[in-house]
């Protein structure tokens, strides 16, 4: 989103989500969609959610569920940008990343690649670019996260949660809400 010359990022998606799919029922969009990256995108036509929505129920759920996990998401955004010193929102930030690319195959033992730049932290957390560099310089020193050229490395993943106040059930990645089937 943007407000005069600020962009403020309310979101991220990773490979596979689909995109702002509460356009379905709004019909439209009132905010941006920004990429940051290389993405491959597929327009799905409201007429072919329709179809999917009468003729197969499992899959209207899932689209169901993944709205609703944009909501929640959302959500935990909104209270954690409140909550939060910079240090911590950005902590916040890098665990839920994290969790979210280990879902679909591409975090890393010890973190994860990525195109953000320090200008894009600040916009996901609402600081200004210098007060952002001083988080990160804090998250650093303090062993948390380093992030650097397109890196986030994090030597201690319960550390890092613990300090950011990141717990990672609103994802519903795990347990007995999750959609995964368990073999």
């Amino acid at each position: 989103m943007e407000s005069e010359d600020r962009r403020y990022g309310v979101s991220f998606h990773v490979p596979g989500d689909f995109v702002d799919l509460h356009c379905f029922a709004l019909k439209r969009l009132d905010h941006n969609i920004d990429c940051i990256g290389p993405v491959r995108v597929a327009q799905v036509p409201h007429t072919a959610i329709a179809q999917v929505m009468q003729e197969k129920p499992h899959l209207a759920r899932l689209l169901w569920f993944s709205t609703l996990l944009d909501a929640a998401m959302h959500r935990e955004w909104i209270m954690k940008l409140e909550q939060l010193t910079a240090p911590k929102r950005i902590g916040h930030i890098f665990a839920e990343i994290w969790r979210r690319l280990e879902m679909v195959g591409l975090g890393y033992p010890d973190g994860f690649n990525t195109p953000l730049t320090q200008s894009d932290i600040a916009d996901m957390c609402g600081a200004t670019p210098i007060h952002t560099n001083r988080a990160l310089a804090e998250l650093r020193k303090q062993g948390l996260a380093d992030f650097k050229r397109g890196e986030v490395r994090i030597a201690d993943r319960e550390k890092l949660e613990n300090y950011s106040g990141f717990t990672p059930d609103y994802l519903y990645g795990e347990g007995e809400l999750s959609l995964r089937e368990v073999g």
